[in-house]
């Protein structure tokens, strides 16, 4: 009943195909958007975080196509954007193709709308396969989280259980260094772009920093200390949202010999978690 009523007709499940180029020219772009933060940064995980990780974790597209499906829910009064939660799991299924263009299907499946109740809330799950020719190489589970409710810090007030043995520091995200990983972006949302939009409308402290490159910088960072990394899947959390300027610290220790804990908190609240798991 709430599908049909919340403009969510067809969208139950919804299969689409599209490409991805990943050419020489914007890897090393994204190479030295992450030299900012990552001084000696070599390239070979920071192709895979290109060539996979960064258009997968990239929710941009979700909203312009949720936005574009049901426009009621972009009132100022009510922004989605400030109010995600995503899990996602990566699994590499085969060697990274030395390939400009991979393709990439993708099926979109509606899992609750709960529109019309007090709580206003949004599940939404997304599968996608990434394909070289005609052979898949990765796939991809995405969960999105969307309430009504806006929620402007991480959701999970943090205390640390694991010593952050691998690493341990805090960086700043700028505006300049922001506009300069967004220009890689297709989309980006208006809330990163926008200053007076993101804070007199929205009300947030500042610019809306994707937390898809919280991710990358944990995992090349994750790099540079264990370069011998061979990475089998990639579990993560993303609780809360991260703008311009605030502190945020970046942790990482070793599981195991098989499994590094990798995490971002920022003033008490956890707002990034991932465990990467190793051949």
């Amino acid at each position: 009943m709430a599908l049909m009523d919340s403009g969510f007709a067809g969208l139950k499940t919804r299969i689409r195909r599209d490409s991805i180029n990943v050419n020489d020219a914007r890897l090393n772009a994204l190479h030295r958007v992450l030299g900012q933060w990552i001084p000696g940064l070599s390239g070979q995980l920071t192709c895979l975080s290109y060539r996979v990780l960064f258009p997968a974790l990239s929710r941009a597209e979700h909203l312009a196509s949720l936005k574009a499906r049901v426009p009621q829910l972009w009132d100022a009064s009510s922004p989605l954007q400030s109010c995600i939660q995503i899990a996602g799991s990566l699994k590499l299924k085969g060697d990274l193709p030395d390939k400009d263009l991979i393709q990439r299907e993708s099926a979109s499946e509606l899992l609750s709308d709960r529109l019309h109740r007090r709580t206003k809330q949004i599940r939404l799950r997304v599968r996608n396969r990434y394909l070289a020719d005609t052979a898949c190489f990765l796939t991809e589970i995405i969960e999105l989280h969307y309430r009504l409710k806006p929620q402007l810090s991480g959701s999970t007030l943090f205390e640390a259980v694991h010593t952050p043995g691998l690493f341990d520091g805090t960086v700043r995200i700028d505006e300049t260094s922001l506009f300069a990983y967004l220009s890689l972006q297709p989309t980006p949302e208006r809330a990163s772009i926008d200053y007076v939009y993101a804070t007199q409308v929205l009300g947030c402290p500042g610019l809306l920093v994707p937390m898809d490159l919280v991710g990358l910088l944990l995992l090349n960072l994750c790099q540079q200390i264990r370069p011998e990394l061979q990475i089998n899947s990639f579990d993560y959390h993303i609780y809360g949202q991260l703008y311009t300027r605030q502190p945020i610290r970046l942790c990482a220790a070793a599981l195991n010999e098989r499994q590094i804990l990798m995490w971002a908190e920022s003033e008490g609240y956890l707002l990034y978690r991932g465990v990467l798991k190793l051949f």
